[in-house]
């Protein structure tokens, strides 16, 4: 079994990766993660979930840009994700509400 504590990253080291890569050339979120997974030889599993709000740190804080282009991929990419998960829940919703109702005793 292996100690997933230890293999946390200190506060900021996501940050701080991003940066060195976004240094060398720009790229959006799903490129930055590959990047790191292939520099780390694949020890850093770094999700969406937790780079996105990196990268929004680092935005706010003026340390990376957006260009026009990109911000309208992500944005486009953001409606079809909440697109899918509005479909995913309403085919959940109709799952319910046509399932066989339970006899009460």
């Amino acid at each position: 079994m292996t100690d997933t504590k230890s293999r946390d990253l200190f506060p900021g080291a996501l940050e701080m990766m991003a940066l060195r890569l976004l240094k060398r050339e720009p790229m959006h979120g799903y490129a930055l993660v590959q990047r790191i997974q292939q520099a780390s030889n694949d020890l850093l599993q770094v999700e969406e979930g937790s780079l996105y709000p990196a990268l929004q740190r680092l935005l706010k804080d003026g340390l990376v840009g957006l260009s026009s282009d990109r911000l309208r991929e992500e944005v486009a990419q953001m409606q079809s994700e909440m697109t899918a998960s509005l479909l995913n829940l309403g085919a959940k919703k109709a799952f319910v509400a046509n399932a066989p109702k339970c006899p009460t005793g």
